[in-house]
């Protein structure tokens, strides 16, 4: 079971005794602000409401909308109040360019939050042709990319794959004869496999003992795959180290569930799952699993714990799914990381110009709720920790494992 801490204890029995007076004094505040000034500004988000991959990208219009909330009710940033443009892509990267033409120069935002497609290089221009927009990545990546225009708040094969391969090799190695890696026919998922199997390479494990598999977009090798896996486990102890991407998991996680396997005989270690994700899973299906990523919502910070009972007390009031039993998540925490991060550098700037603000995001520092983290002024990407975590019976993760310092991205 997941640890109880005292300062947690303390943080979520004020927010729940808290939530009546509170929610209350929001919306008599709501109802008695004036309306909207003209004087705005857009920022954007091109994200996946709906699709497989809402299943992780859904959340973070809420979350992006709770950071601009926060920041108006506190005056606003440089005597505007924000305004958020948003479009479902619909987990369809095919419309990106045209999307994002639309949200620089239609919309007119300042600043793109979104997913960038491993396939995009370039990015569209806003309307002045002599700049570029200025673009926060929130995905995964693989390869070093040097974008200038780009921000990148996803994380590097050093900040998520290899620190959850070094886990298991230092705390479960001797477990372990067999390793499968699992994914899924996109880009980022294809090309973290081939990384992995290097990495295990490097680690002295034979070639014979890994088994890359992939899960067909249409989910319908899953009986295939489910029979190879349990051919793999007869041979020796097992272990699953899975980059599949969206609802593919759902699919995958009951399937192995229902055909006899689980944490016991072959534990798996996901990249690309945390606490959002799980609960869109009958945890009944991921119960002693292993997941690495750079924040779990059971992060024992103050900072953390206030932001949990935000992004509850936010939900709660919004009337949003799940309302007051809202979770939070990875990608939960990395844009509202990222809108603070943009709105820290525009104050500094004294201007929302694309270039003047990510002069100034270079080597900036902010305190996320999963500690300090820092925009590396050679890469514009974030250096952060990684965490190691398992899921527990009721959806959540107990910490095994963080890193002591910041891990630089490569």
């Amino acid at each position: 079971m997941m640890p109880i801490y005292p300062k947690q204890v303390t943080y979520t029995v004020f927010a729940f005794i808290s939530l009546t007076v509170i929610a209350t004094l929001f919306i008599v505040i709501k109802k008695n602000v004036a309306d909207p000034s003209p004087n705005t500004i857009k920022i954007g988000l091109l994200y996946a409401k709906t699709g497989d991959w809402a299943i992780s990208q859904k959340s973070v219009h809420d979350a992006m909308a709770m950071a601009v909330e926060e920041i108006n009710n506190d005056g606003g940033l440089l005597g505007k109040q924000i305004e958020i443009a948003a479009i479902n892509n619909e987990s369809d990267d095919r419309f990106y360019n045209t999307n994002v033409s639309e949200l620089f120069n239609k919309e007119n935002v300042v600043t793109l939050f979104c997913f960038v497609p491993k396939i995009i290089i370039n990015h569209n221009r806003t309307k002045n042709e002599s700049s570029d927009g200025l673009v926060f990545d929130l995905a995964d990546y693989n390869a070093k990319e040097r974008n200038t225009t780009t921000i990148k708040l996803g994380s590097s094969p050093n900040q998520l794959l290899y620190p959850g391969i070094n886990y298991l090799f230092k705390n479960k190695n001797s477990l372990y004869t067999n390793y499968i890696i699992l994914g899924t026919n996109d880009s980022y998922s294809l090309e973290a496999n081939k990384l992995i199997k290097k990495y295990l390479s490097q680690k002295k494990v034979p070639y014979a003992n890994i088994h890359p598999i992939l899960l067909t977009p249409q989910k319908d090798n899953i009986s295939e795959v489910i029979v190879n896996v349990k051919k793999i486990v007869s041979n020796g102890k097992t272990c699953i180290l899975n980059t599949m991407k969206g609802n593919t998991n759902i699919v995958f996680f009951k399937e192995f569930t229902n055909q006899g396997l689980s944490s016991l005989n072959c534990p798996i270690m996901s990249f690309t799952i945390s606490e959002d994700e799980l609960m869109k899973m009958s945890a009944e299906f991921n119960i002693g699993h292993y997941f690495c990523r750079n924040y779990f919502q059971s992060v024992d910070a103050e900072n953390n714990i206030r932001f949990v009972s935000d992004f509850k007390l936010y939900s709660a009031i919004n009337e949003l799914p799940d309302g007051i039993d809202r979770v939070t998540g990875e990608e939960i925490s990395k844009i509202y990381n990222g809108v603070f991060l943009w709105k820290k550098a525009v104050e500094l700037a004294l201007t929302f110009e694309p270039n003047a603000v990510k002069a100034k995001l270079a080597g900036l520092v902010f305190n996320s709720p999963a500690g300090i983290i820092k925009i590396n002024k050679r890469t514009l990407s974030l250096e952060k920790p990684a965490i190691v975590a398992e899921s527990t019976i009721d959806g959540q993760m107990m910490v095994l494992w963080e890193s002591k310092q910041l891990i630089l991205p490569f």
